[in-house]
């Protein structure tokens, strides 16, 4: 028969090459990760697990994902019907596995769930000589589409193409309809910028602009749309005195609909381990042309050389964390209003776009003096966490 488990003895996290090992209860949640692979094994494995045990494990994928469980090894004694030791997988995730599959015997199991939620259930008789398992939860890769650009200011920047930036936002004054920072779409409720973008703002007096490129003219694009916000989400430990933790979400009151001109863009787990020193990045958004100088009409974009942050210590009046990210490019710079603004880093494989940076500060705009932004990569478990309905791609 076939057979999954997890129990109280032996979870392994199996990340970015590591595994470690953490004491587990007989009953849990767990909430996994892109990019991990999970192990379960079985209590006192490779030694027999004892009698007596009743233990149920809720296994959650990200929203839109789904849960894959892959036990190669599993031992368990058979009866008839498993009606001594079980082990029963919900597909559906349903708590008391009332609709679960139930398993007993020896050999392989392979289960998916239905949607982003698993429970198991594993009990052994009073009498019970035991058995073992190790299984392997991980989150399968699903079809999807993030980071496309389409094909056809900012210091010293270019126009981009009309809706070039699909993914590309802005947080919008209600009152003065006039952009104050810069966002990216990263799911259908959740945009992207700086926690002091939000600074002394509400949910009332803010939206979300979308699909829009010159915001003072209606003509260019037929897909501009300005969403009503029901939610900020600043980092808690946001400071101003230092500048630290600058990153923000902010949630739609209706889903963001995707079309040719309006998409998310791709979140960096595959460049978790990237400094992207060296590297060249894209900088887009509304803001000022020059160090208070006039407001840009038309999206701007201007590519610049992402400096190691003991470079950037260097040349700065502040020690750089590695959580913020420095760029200087001579006489090209972002500028005020595109702060909350997207960084991107194009795969040159695939040409898909990732935001591996957030428009922090600078001191003027294009000196001799680098930018400031937050590190998308180091915050991408703060991101999933505090949009635990959302649907990502793992590209």
């Amino acid at each position: 028969m076939w057979f999954n488990l997890l129990l109280p003895v032996g979870l392994l996290w199996v990340a970015g090459g590591s595994v470690r090992q953490v004491q587990g209860q007989c009953s849990f949640t767990l909430n996994m990760k892109f990019g991990s692979v999970y192990q379960l094994i079985s209590p006192r494995y490779p030694n027999n697990y004892p009698p007596n045990v009743q233990c149920t494990y809720v296994i959650r994928a990200p929203y839109g994902y789904r849960v894959a469980l892959d036990c190669p090894t599993f031992q368990i004694p058979s009866s008839t019907n498993c009606r001594l030791d079980s082990f029963k997988v919900s597909r559906t995730g349903r708590i008391d596995v009332s609709d679960g599959y139930t398993y007993c015997g020896a050999g392989q199991l392979q289960e998916k769930s239905d949607a982003n939620l698993m429970t198991i259930q594993l009990t052994s008789a009073a009498t019970s000589t035991g058995g073992k398992f190790l299984c392997n939860l991980s989150i399968p890769s699903q079809s999807c589409e993030c980071g496309l650009k389409k094909t056809q200011r900012i210091v010293n920047g270019v126009e981009t193409a009309v809706n070039e930036f699909p993914m590309m936002a802005a947080l919008i004054d209600i009152a003065s309809k006039t952009v104050f920072c810069g966002a990216t779409i990263v799911t259908n409720n959740y945009a992207l910028t700086a926690a002091h973008c939000l600074l002394l703002r509400s949910i009332n007096d803010t939206a979300l602009l979308v699909g829009d490129h010159n915001i003072r003219s209606e003509t260019e694009t037929s897909y501009a749309r300005a969403y009503v916000l029901a939610q900020f989400l600043s980092h808690t430990g946001f400071t101003t005195k230092p500048v630290a933790n600058d990153i923000a979400l902010v949630r739609t009151q209706q889903s963001i609909q995707y079309n040719p001109a309006v998409g998310p863009v791709c979140l960096p787990w595959r460049y978790s381990t990237e400094t992207f020193a060296g590297a060249t990045v894209e900088a887009t958004g509304w803001g000022d042309l020059d160090y208070g100088g006039p407001r840009a009409s038309a999206l701007n974009k201007v590519q610049l050389n992402v400096i190691a942050n003991s470079d950037c210590s260097r040349r700065l009046p502040t020690t750089v964390p590695y959580q913020q990210l420095c760029t200087f490019t001579p006489d090209r710079d972002t500028c005020q209003a595109d702060s909350g603004g997207p960084l991107f880093y194009t795969n040159p494989s695939t040409g898909l776009l990732y935001n591996v940076g957030i428009v922090s500060f600078g001191f003027a705009c294009a000196t001799d003096r680098p930018s400031v932004n937050t590190r998308v990569t180091e915050y991408l478990d703060w991101i999933t966490t505090n949009s635990p309905t959302s649907f990502y791609c793992y590209q």
